[in-house]
């Protein structure tokens, strides 16, 4: 039966899947799948993964296939996407190697990379985007006022691998990965920024003014490059520093066009637009009066706060926090009360200046939609 073309990433892959990268080189789209490939749990399906000489994404496939119950994915997108990509003549020998996978729930720790290497001289260091575990949102949380773990370890990870590899590398990743390229990149060795060639974010957040300076990020500009999905949610978060930004058609409503698998593909590049919708303006200036009002260490206790009651809610994955809040409520209510005046009353201070800013920012995405 033919398949339905809904100008996927799924779809570009059946376009050039039959094409080598010396036939066809290495684009945006090829960014973007490997991007999404680094949600792929590569230690749990073979050890090789982590090791200096890897594992051909068409072994890794055939592995999962002859056992695929035994292996727990992200997304359900996920399962085909590595099968489809595996069993490609254009990815089914791109190696995963140098992969590495931390969470440490204490430290507020979620970070995962690994080393594709597309051919012997050309390599993509990927960093994934934030998991569906509790503590990847907590560290996410924290990118409001601090430098996270996950950054310095992306700094760290990008400099051991850029020192030793002999060729020139792409640095990329999604979501939460996507900031980790771009903050790592802004920072690593002379010797090993002169190695990259492209430095891909793919509707990764920005940062805070008032823990990064911006110069720190002028050298990395004319390498970065940034895609935002039309209603980008995630991508309009903090500020963006440098580069080239474009935004993407996509499938799907608001925060959903976040998932890779909903951005809009030709075949050999983006369907692209020429800016944003309204809802993701909106989302930027409320978040940018939000920030602008409330001080670093505010932020701080607000997070902290937030923290404390997601972890009441005794849930392990995000989408369990809204059930555990309503199952261990009691907790909850012994977490609300223990917070001492000051705190409590900071949390509340944030949480009006958030409304506020969200009230006031709607007068003007209204303006600007009827500019167009």
């Amino acid at each position: 039966m033919p398949r339905k073309l809904e100008y996927t990433i799924f779809d570009y892959i059946y376009w050039r899947g039959d094409r080598s990268f010396d036939e066809v080189p290495f684009n945006n789209v090829d960014s973007l799948v490997l991007t999404t490939l680094s949600y792929i749990y590569y230690q749990d399906i073979d050890d090789r993964a982590g090791t200096e000489s890897g594992i051909t994404l068409r072994e890794l496939t055939d592995r999962f296939e002859a056992d695929p119950k035994n292996y727990s994915l992200r997304h359900r997108n996920d399962e085909e996407l590595l099968l489809l990509a595996g069993n490609s003549k254009r990815y089914g020998d791109v190696t995963v190697t140098r992969h590495v996978d931390l969470l440490d729930k204490e430290a507020e720790i979620q970070f995962s990379a690994e080393l594709f290497l597309i051919d012997k001289n050309t390599g993509y260091i990927c960093y994934r985007g934030t998991d569906p575990t509790l503590t990847a949102l907590k560290e996410d949380l924290n990118l409001a006022f601090e430098v996270v773990p996950a950054q310095q370890l992306a700094l760290s990870y990008l400099n051991v691998i850029g020192r030793s590899f002999k060729g020139r590398i792409y640095v990329g990743g999604h979501s939460k990965g996507g900031n980790m390229a771009v903050y790592a990149s802004a920072n690593c060795d002379q010797k090993v920024f002169d190695k990259i060639l492209k430095v891909y974010n793919m509707d990764g957040p920005g940062f805070d003014a008032s823990v990064i300076e911006k110069e720190t990020f002028d050298r990395v500009g004319p390498k970065l490059v940034t895609y935002l999905p039309k209603s980008s949610i995630v991508g309009m978060m903090l500020e963006p520093y440098g580069g080239e930004t474009f935004v993407i058609d996509s499938f799907g409503i608001s925060i959903g066009q976040h998932e890779p698998f909903r951005w809009k593909v030709t075949t050999d590049d983006f369907v692209y637009l020429n800016e944003l919708d309204g809802p993701s303006h909106y989302v930027k200036a409320t978040l940018d009066k939000w920030l602008s009002e409330v001080p670093v260490e505010e932020r701080k206790e607000f997070v902290e706060a937030m923290d404390a009651i997601m972890s009441a809610s005794q849930a392990e994955k995000t989408g369990d926090v809204v059930p555990g809040l309503i199952k261990n409520f009691m907790s909850v209510t012994k977490v609300l009360r223990s917070m001492d005046d000051s705190t409590r009353k900071a949390v509340i201070k944030s949480l009006g200046k958030l409304f506020a800013a969200a009230g006031s920012s709607i007068p003007s995405i209204f303006r600007n939609e009827s500019d167009h």
